[in-house]
């Protein structure tokens, strides 16, 4: 087991023996084999349960490298998620990498304290799902976050969100199929998105009214240019770890020609911050989708929308007045120290992130019209995708948003560019209504 992790296991071990009911996790213990049987009787002849919870404590840094993840994971399938959220946020706060978690329950835990096994690919349902065979969508009645997703025989996108009924466009109006010149873009779906969107937070961290109307417009978009989309509400930061690890393992992914990850939450410099105001550094995140980390995405457009602050400097310009409360800004409430950086990557070809501001400034935030950036994003997509390519585009976007001028604050995008082709997102010629309507 890592310093990281036994650190983090040290500093919780008062909470860990007051809180933790043993008993319930002896099944699950035996069931990942994280003790020998002579070790877990051991444990059981102990004469009380703190006795007992300290002599586990003491055997599990010595079970192998695997027994963090699997503690954790034996923690969150027998009902102590409180307790596995106190060792994570204390393992974050070490420096150590969240991505490299690979915390994956196969059993969820249901309200009266059973455990509902998963699939081994599980389908995603966001916040539709497919009702019958009719291609409508209607509320989902399992919206919350997730470590992984509910159970299904598909193992694919719910066919209403995959616009499969779109009519494939080989050369579309912008682009010409030159595979030497161009990337890929013909597959049906054209692409997955997941959108994560963080409103509600803990801690300091305020509530990011408005993303509601971000999450919906974005949906609309993307699923106009034929795009698969899944949608994940309010995630704390291993969440969004696991379920982007998941993803990176889906096998959709190697039928489809592109994948866009849109990120809306609070964030400071380069980290973004889950609902329990635990920090993941962006690069952890696109480090899980390299050519390395994700073969099925190797030579594929990889589009990374990130809709957060990056520091708390107000770009101010030309102020037309200073009624500064029709904005919602996302405050930086945790700088993140210098020497604590993580160093960039290399493998990142194919890329593109389209970060919403500049770094160490707020990305500013309308309460009932969404974000800047993304309203600007939107509307230069929706009014250009047919016929000019993604990075010009988003040109296009830093000139819309850096003209909205009638509040206090002021906001430049910043897109980051690692792309080797031209990318054009060639949306079917005929876009499906998503409400199956004809």
């Amino acid at each position: 087991m890592e310093k990281a992790q036994k650190t983090a296991l040290r500093k919780c071990r008062v909470q860990l023996v007051t809180d933790l009911q043993i008993k319930d996790v002896y099944d699950f213990i035996d069931k990942y084999q994280l003790l020998t049987p002579i070790m877990l009787e051991q444990l059981k002849a102990k004469e009380s349960r703190p006795d007992q919870v300290r002599a586990f404590l003491d055997l599990l840094p010595r079970r192998g490298p695997k027994a963090f993840n699997t503690f954790l994971q034996i923690l969150l399938e027998s009902g102590h998620k409180t307790l596995a959220d106190a060792i994570l946020l204390e393992y974050q706060q070490t420096g150590a990498n969240l991505a490299e978690l690979t915390i994956n329950p196969r059993a969820e835990v249901l309200q009266n304290g059973e455990t509902q096994e998963m699939e081994t690919e599980p389908s995603w349902t966001g916040i539709q799902e497919t009702q019958g065979g009719s291609g409508k969508c209607a509320p989902s009645t399992n919206s919350g976050p997730n470590y992984v997703p509910p159970s299904s025989s598909s193992g694919s996108f719910p066919e209403s969100l995959s616009s499969r009924a779109s009519s494939a466009s080989l050369n579309g109006p912008g682009y010409t199929g030159n595979m030497e010149e161009e990337y890929r873009m013909v597959s049906d779906p054209r692409g997955l998105l997941l959108i994560i969107n963080n409103k509600k937070f803990t801690g300091d961290l305020e509530t990011r009214d408005g993303t509601d109307v971000d999450r919906d417009n974005l949906k609309e978009l993307f699923l106009k240019l034929g795009f698969g989309v899944e949608i994940r509400e309010n995630l704390k930061a291993m969440e969004i770890i696991a379920n982007l690890n998941y993803l990176s393992k889906h096998s959709q992914l190697k039928d489809v020609d592109s994948l866009a990850v849109a990120i809306l939450t609070h964030g400071s410099d380069d980290l973004v911050f889950g609902v329990d105001c635990v920090q993941i550094n962006v690069y952890d995140i696109y480090n899980i989708f390299t050519a390395d980390n994700c073969p099925a995405l190797r030579n594929k457009p990889k589009f990374f929308i990130v809709n957060a602050c990056r520091g708390d400097s107000e770009d101010k310009g030309s102020l037309g007045h200073s009624n500064i409360s029709k904005c919602a800004a996302s405050v930086d409430v945790r700088p993140m120290a210098e020497e604590g950086s993580v160093c960039r990557i290399p493998n990142m070809q194919d890329f593109l992130i389209a970060y919403s501001t500049i770094p160490r400034h707020v990305s500013w935030r309308h309460k009932h019209d969404g974000s800047f950036f993304i309203q600007g994003f939107v509307k230069v997509f929706s009014e250009n995708a047919n016929s000019v390519d993604v990075l010009r585009m988003l040109v296009k976007v830093n000139n819309s948003v850096s003209k909205i001028d009638e509040y206090a604050g002021i906001q430049i995008p910043a897109p980051q560019v690692m792309l080797t082709k031209t990318w054009y997102l060639n949306p079917p010629s005929t876009p499906r209504d998503p409400t199956g309507a004809s």
